[in-house]
């Protein structure tokens, strides 16, 4: 007598949205079934009547629910997906990143405030989302230039985010294009900064920190957080505080030589010592500035735009001018190409009248 074969189907996963209702509002649940065993899980999203809230949180509940299936599809065949954690409360993971940084940070957490009106989740933020923050700052009547930098810093944050694995795609990725309106970025000359290197200063730490900047490029964010542990040889080695980038930073001799003292200094000391807030900073920088006979309006940023065109002056390719610069995007680093085209045009046009007419020459 033959044995008879049991074969066991595979049955398939289901995870299905359902709407409860409410007295007040409703909710939204997954209904999961998997192996033949079935669970609700409690999304805590509501509906309110709300058109495009509603959309949103349909929205959200959707990529709960593509993450459960892909989770329990994973796990059936022995493999652990990495654990996001859309859940998470984004205004409090701005904050903490907002307490090391300066004013455009504490900027953008204001208008962050008056926007959401609430604690939105890094799953409730999307395209919509963000093209609402953007109209916002519009109706507040700031320059498109404000409403770049919020928006830089706001990308900024999410790239943080995705690093540490709390998402998995920054949501600006789907968003319209940050543009900004070309304005005339201030820069130093080689003679200036031969004036300020000769110009003594009441402040010899923002003497030092704004012409190490001019011979590194680095951003007075990362001139705050720079400790001796990054200083590496002739390397800076530093996350940037914008981008949550690494990066490799070359420094010359010269750069070298304006280092403070470290004495016995801890591998995790800061290595300038700085004023508590930025207003201050620029304002010993632009009073030291003008002793040097400079009639330029300065700032810490200023330093940046003058290393950068330092290098394209010097005919440095702008592929190597991006990377030192730490820009993801080259279309940023060649507005230095521009600038040190448009001195070209300048010093071109610069040139006297000769007052000699061609037809006195031919004769």
């Amino acid at each position: 007598m033959s044995k008879r074969t049991t074969k066991t189907k595979a049955t398939a996963i289901g995870v299905t949205i359902r709407i409860r209702k409410g007295k007040n509002a409703d909710a939204l649940i997954l209904d999961v079934v998997d192996r033949g065993k079935r669970t609700r899980e409690h999304l805590g999203i509501y509906l309110s009547g709300d058109k495009d809230r509603d959309r949103e949180a349909m929205l959200l509940a959707e990529q709960i629910k593509a993450k459960r299936l892909r989770e329990r599809s994973l796990r059936r065949v022995g493999i652990e997906e990495l654990q996001l954690r859309p859940e998470e409360d984004f205004l409090t993971f701005f904050d903490e990143l907002k307490a090391t940084r300066g004013k455009p940070w504490r900027n953008t957490r204001y208008h962050l405030s008056e926007y959401t009106k609430g604690r939105p989740r890094f799953g409730d933020i999307g395209e919509n989302w963000i093209d609402g923050f953007r109209r916002h700052l519009e109706e507040q009547g700031l320059k498109p230039n404000s409403i770049a930098t919020y928006l830089d810093v706001l990308k900024t944050a999410f790239n943080i985010a995705v690093k540490q694995k709390i998402i998995g795609v920054n949501p600006f990725t789907y968003a319209r294009p940050i543009k900004r309106v070309r304005t005339s970025r201030e820069y130093l000359t080689v003679d200036e900064l031969r004036a300020l290197f000769a110009t003594p200063t009441d402040h010899d730490m923002v003497k030092r920190s704004f012409l190490f900047a001019c011979l590194t490029g680095l951003r007075i964010s990362d001139l705050r957080a720079l400790t001796w542990k990054g200083v590496q040889g002739a390397e800076l080695r530093i996350t940037q505080k914008k981008t949550g980038d690494d990066v490799l930073v070359p420094i010359s001799d010269q750069a070298r030589e304006l280092l403070p003292e470290r004495n016995n200094a801890r591998p995790n000391e800061k290595v300038f010592d700085f004023p508590s807030r930025d207003d201050v900073y620029n304002r010993r920088l632009q009073r030291w500035v003008a002793k040097a006979g400079i009639e330029k309006h300065i700032t810490s940023h200023t330093a940046r735009h003058t290393f950068a065109t330092l290098l394209v002056t010097q005919g440095i390719d702008l592929y190597a001018v991006q990377h030192l610069l730490g820009h993801r995007d080259i279309k940023v680093t060649q507005i230095y190409a521009k600038l040190v085209d448009q001195r070209k045009h300048d010093a071109i046009a610069s040139i006297p009248m000769l007052s000699v007419k061609l037809k006195q020459i031919e004769q």
